[in-house]
């Protein structure tokens, strides 16, 4: 007798898991707090949580928490959906699932790896405010200098204080360093000038073209870096 192959079981799990995503709605209590204490306040059973971190990207909060669950991938990450109440969309990309969503102002983003045993991963919040300019911008940046294998997660657009601003998050299967040492090399081949980084952002680097300014933060990841950008020109 034929039986499913793994593969399409789980196909199968993420389908049915993503439609009930799609109706999940947040407690009221939740949605009452501030987003650092929202987040600080996740909770999921079996989960193991690690200290919260807020960065500033030119002036942009980010809120990042990382976690472990000794469920496998697609259990963890359906846990984490219907306990948090925060996403409206899925990403299942092989051993990895992508949650995201956009509430008040916020865009949400979880990224859960599979690890041995369970699942590894993180719940970041970034401040997104102000009307979406996509494609408002005189030219398109280039970001060419990314790994060509660099899958790309958010893209917001805005313009701010006359400047246009560009916030994306990717996903890299590479380590932090040798992410680092690919986006340096490009960079300053392409004609970027490094400058001091954020105070109190470990890990970030920022560049300088021109008008265009650029602020990079890597996050290492089980199965890969998460790597936020935020571009100003």
């Amino acid at each position: 007798m034929h039986r499913p192959s793994h593969a399409r079981k789980q196909a199968s799990l993420a389908r049915r898991w993503a439609a009930a995503l799609l109706v999940c709605v947040s407690p009221a209590v939740q949605a009452a707090l501030s987003v650092p204490d929202r987040l600080a306040a996740l909770s999921v059973p079996g989960f193991t949580w690690q200290p919260q971190r807020a960065i500033n990207m030119s002036g942009v909060p980010v809120y990042i928490k990382g976690f472990d669950s000794p469920d496998p991938l697609l259990q963890a990450a359906q846990a984490l959906a219907e306990h948090s109440g925060l996403f409206q969309r899925v990403l299942n990309i092989n051993d990895k699932v992508v949650l995201s969503g956009l509430q008040a102002d916020w865009h949400w983003l979880a990224e859960i790896d599979a690890a041995q045993p369970g699942a590894t991963g993180y719940v970041s919040a970034l401040y997104v405010a102000g009307p979406d300019a996509a494609g408002t911008l005189g030219h398109e940046p280039s970001f060419s200098w990314l790994p060509h294998q660099a899958q790309r997660q958010f893209d917001y657009r805005s313009g701010e204080g006359g400047k246009q601003v560009v916030q994306q998050i990717y996903s890299v299967p590479m380590t932090v360093q040798a992410l680092a040492a690919h986006m340096h090399e490009q960079l300053l081949s392409m004609g970027w000038a490094a400058e001091p980084g954020p105070a109190g952002v470990r890990g970030s680097s920022t560049w300088r073209l021109g008008q265009a300014r650029l602020i990079v933060y890597p996050l290492q990841g089980a199965a890969g870096t998460s790597l936020y950008l935020h571009y100003t020109e």
